[in-house]
């Protein structure tokens, strides 16, 4: 099982804009689908997982090495969905051993700027928080390792 949470931020602090009457909010109502895959190229077909926004989810994961690859934010506009690529600046990674039960990989900060692109990006460690949320959640016989997300280059 892979514990994490995603979440963004305005690229620009709100007190260096001049004030707007606009009341859009980007990304509310949105979902963000994370696309994961072996850390190698030939590890099969990747898989999709939808999170919500700046909530804490939970997905079984096979046990090993995972790439994050891309970021799509899903918008729903009328009966259908609009999946928007996001590109990341590079694939990021999180590491599962064999007996892992559970890994946390951190809280993945997203600051975009004024067209919605990531501009930088940010591993927050959020381990207390999370321990807490976890054991209501599932009980205190089960702890996920933290193995922080990172990008690629780290682990070469």
């Amino acid at each position: 099982m892979v514990v994490g949470k995603m979440s963004k931020l305005p690229a620009v602090v709100a007190a260096d804009l001049k004030q707007e009457t606009d009341m859009f909010t980007p990304f509310s109502g949105e979902r963000i689908l994370l696309w994961l895959s072996g850390s190698a190229k030939s590890d099969g077909e990747p898989i999709g997982l939808l999170a919500k926004w700046g909530e804490t989810f939970y997905f079984a994961v096979p046990r090993k090495t995972m790439r994050l690859t891309t970021l799509k934010r899903r918008s729903d506009e009328g009966d259908t969905f609009t999946y928007l690529s996001m590109p990341l600046p590079e694939p990021l990674i999180f590491l599962v051993r064999a007996d892992d039960r559970a890994v946390y990989i951190g809280n993945i900060r997203l600051y975009v700027d004024e067209f919605d692109q990531i501009v930088a990006l940010e591993v927050v460690d959020e381990t207390s928080e999370m321990k807490t949320a976890f054991r209501q959640r599932f009980g205190a016989s089960l702890l996920p390792r933290v193995s922080l997300i990172a990008p690629e280059y780290h682990f070469r």
